[in-house]
């Protein structure tokens, strides 16, 4: 007698992002949680942020086990006091017509900074994939500085020598210290 080959399980994605006040422990129980439903953690960022902690994470699991969480994530967050958003996602294609570069900056924080940034890109038709920011005291001018890592998909037939230039020149305007280089995976 033949076996019937039962079809592979559909693996389904979900992002999630959770904040909470004064709990340390967001991320053991969210990750508990996660564990419990039978769900994966293919990608994500946990910080403190302030006396918040927060978490964003991509999950993906077999499409009933990503249901079973997302049917047990709005009372876990009540009971435990966490503001906690989801949705269903899919993977993204991968652009092969693109580079990945980083931008690096440094300069004395101001608000508006991230914008300029974020709106040169915009303009210039690049996208930005990921943002890193950080916000210190300088230690011997006492000044806010900011530190920002952004990662960005420049288009293959983009003139790269101008581009840089552009940026470059840019920032000098802003008083930024900047730095364009392909990312390094």
């Amino acid at each position: 007698m033949d076996k019937v080959k039962k079809p592979n399980p559909v693996k389904s994605y979900m992002v999630i992002t959770a904040v909470a006040k004064d709990n340390p422990n967001l991320f053991n129980e969210l990750s508990e949680l996660i564990s419990e439903t039978g769900c994966n953690v293919d990608d994500g960022h946990m910080a403190l942020m302030g006396k918040a902690a927060t978490s964003m994470l991509l999950l993906s699991g077999h499409w009933n086990n990503i249901a079973k969480l997302e049917a047990q994530l709005p009372s876990f967050g009540r009971k435990l006091g966490i503001q906690i958003n989801f949705q269903r996602t899919e993977i993204a294609r991968k652009e092969r017509q693109q580079m990945p570069y980083l931008v690096q900056i440094v300069a004395a924080d101001r608000p508006g900074i991230v914008f300029d940034l974020t709106n040169f890109f915009y303009e210039q038709k690049i996208s930005v994939f990921g943002i890193d920011v950080e916000t210190y005291t300088g230690s011997r001018s006492n000044t806010q500085m900011l530190q920002l890592a952004m990662s960005v998909n420049i288009p293959v037939d983009a003139p790269l020598p101008d581009l840089r230039d552009d940026f470059i020149e840019y920032c000098d305007e802003l008083n930024l210290d900047a730095i364009i280089e392909p990312e390094r995976q």
